[in-house]
């Protein structure tokens, strides 16, 4: 948790010097570089800032950008009963 905070930091320090941090304007807000940080955190749970950073920058250059190529955390299910299965697991 604290590796994602300090990368997430870093990130939007980084846009905000560069004038890039502004979902009014266009350009990433902060959830938007939440989800990012978040998901680079999530491939690579292990690694420090330094090289999270490095992931982040990599993943967000090599990637390709368009509308039906979502950045997701989990997989997404159409299953109506996805949410409730696992809650009445724990019942």
């Amino acid at each position: 948790m604290e590796n994602f905070r300090t990368t997430l930091r870093c990130v939007k320090l980084w846009a905000k010097n560069r004038g890039i941090y502004s979902n009014v304007l266009g350009y990433f807000g902060g959830i938007a570089y939440m989800i990012l940080v978040a998901k680079i955190c999530n491939k690579f749970p292990y690694l420090e800032p330094n090289m999270l950073l490095r992931n982040f920058f990599s993943y967000c250059l090599n990637r390709e950008w368009s509308y039906d190529n979502p950045v997701i955390l989990v997989e997404v299910s159409n299953d109506p009963m996805y949410g409730i299965k696992e809650y009445l697991l724990y019942i």
